[in-house]
């Protein structure tokens, strides 16, 4: 038993003192795949706790003050407590310095005999929460985790959260300074503007991802789209819708079937394959011809699309009306990509509505079409086959009414981000058929 209790000491010393290297900056122990950092500390607390409690001792109560305190304390350093303030958590270092302290403490304290109780738990009591406040407030250490950085240092190290093609992007740099240099930001703030900003470009990236695989896609079909440009090259694309406006600040403002520009573009398109859009009585259910239509006006734009993001540092979305889409030449995001879709679709008979969903690294916003029936559904998918051969379509949804709807996303019958459907928009003519289930 003496020996286990020997081994349990120097091996707890041992793995106590590996766990410190990983405090000291620019200092990592290498460890195999799989294994925490924290791991190590943790067991060498273990393994020394065995042993000081297999210690005999006099004075068992200040022991275990001191033995829970520093237990206590070397959690904190691993981050066992993250509710606690951000000034509590900022420098694990000093907390890991102190936990060892008052291990040893603990040991030292349990052989003093004439140790009066009383005196102790007095001392104790007044001593902690003064010792708890020098460790929040004592300025930075080697040992922290998280010395004092130069500017140039502090710059480099916010610039390492964004990814690095954007790093050289101004305006994330003059933001990114903007937070370095203003003084009434806490860190806690600063992290949380950090976060935003890191959301919103994971965001671009998945967008612009998705985006290029369309692109791609749409690559066999080059002949068809150099056919639809020239029938479309001699409209004016919206003259004058270029020039600057008030913001529109909702769907239902920029989506604009009824401007003869967009109305015009849309027609040309259509015209493809003329005939009437509805079919069967149904007001927007679209029918052969309004189907063909509709998925040569979504192949034509998603193909021409050129992605351009929101300004990254706009309070909410900027809504595109549709006019000004075309005008500058069918560019810009995913909702502006929707407005354009839902306007199109409207100018030829059509019904729409425009859908928020959530992924991983923000939102997404896309167009549905109107299909109606099940019945009219099944001719939509054999129709979609005509067009795109082999096809699949990865979900439907259904209204209340028991009405289908097909995306049109950046490739239609997909949905490239789309968790937790939200309506954000339908046809204004028409009264509504239902929320999203």
């Amino acid at each position: 038993m003496k020996r286990i209790v020997l081994f349990s000491l120097s091996a707890g010393i041992l793995l106590l003192a590996l766990g410190g290297w990983n405090f000291i900056p620019e200092r990592t122990l290498p460890l195999p795949a799989g294994i925490a950092p924290s791991l190590i500390p943790l067991a060498g607390l273990i393994l020394l706790s065995f042993y000081l409690w297999s210690c005999p001792g006099f004075k068992r109560l200040p022991f275990f003050l001191c033995w829970m305190t520093g237990g206590v304390f070397m959690l904190l350093s691993l981050g066992a407590f993250p509710q606690l303030p951000e000034s509590w958590l900022r420098y694990p270092g000093r907390w890991y310095m102190a936990a060892l302290a008052l291990l040893a403490l603990s040991r030292v304290v349990s052989l003093q005999a004439t140790l009066s109780l009383k005196r102790f738990l007095i001392l104790f009591f007044c001593i902690l929460p003064v010792f708890v406040f020098i460790l929040i407030r004592l300025e930075s250490t080697a040992l922290d985790g998280q010395p004092d950085l130069s500017w140039e240092d502090s710059m480099a190290l916010i610039l390492s959260a964004v990814p690095e093609q954007f790093r050289d992007d101004e305006e994330i740099q003059d933001y990114l300074e903007d937070i370095l240099l203003d003084e009434d930001l806490e860190s806690e703030d600063r992290q949380v503007l950090i976060a935003a900003l890191q959301e919103k470009i994971g965001q671009l990236e998945l967008q612009m991802g998705q985006f290029e695989a369309m692109k791609e896609e749409n690559l066999a079909y080059r002949d068809e789209i150099e056919s639809l440009k020239n029938k479309v090259g001699p409209i004016s694309l919206c003259p004058g819708a270029d020039t600057p406006e008030n913001r529109v600040s909702s769907y239902k403002e920029a989506v604009r079937p009824a401007k003869p520009c967009v109305r015009d573009f849309a027609v040309s398109l259509a015209s493809e394959f003329p005939g009437p859009y509805s079919s069967g009585g149904v007001l927007g259910q679209p029918g052969p011809e309004g189907l063909a239509q509709l998925i040569t006006i979504h192949r034509y734009v998603s193909n021409q699309w050129k992605y351009v993001n929101d300004p990254l540092f706009v309070d909410n979305d900027y809504y595109s009306p549709a006019d000004r889409t075309l005008a500058l030449g069918i560019a810009g995001d995913c909702d502006d990509f929707a407005i354009l879709m839902a306007s199109l679709i409207e100018a030829v008979g059509g019904r729409t509505r425009i859908v928020h969903g959530s992924c991983s690294s923000g939102y997404h916003a896309w167009a549905e079409v109107f299909i109606g029936s099940k019945s009219n559904w099944e001719l939509t998918m054999t129709k979609l086959q005509d067009f795109y051969p082999g096809m699949f379509i990865r979900r439907v949804y259904m209204d209340s009414s028991g009405h289908y709807w097909l995306s049109l996303d950046w490739q239609i019958g997909s949905y490239s981000c789309g968790n937790d459907p939200e309506l954000r928009y339908e046809s204004s003519f028409l009264l509504k058929i239902g929320e999203l289930k």
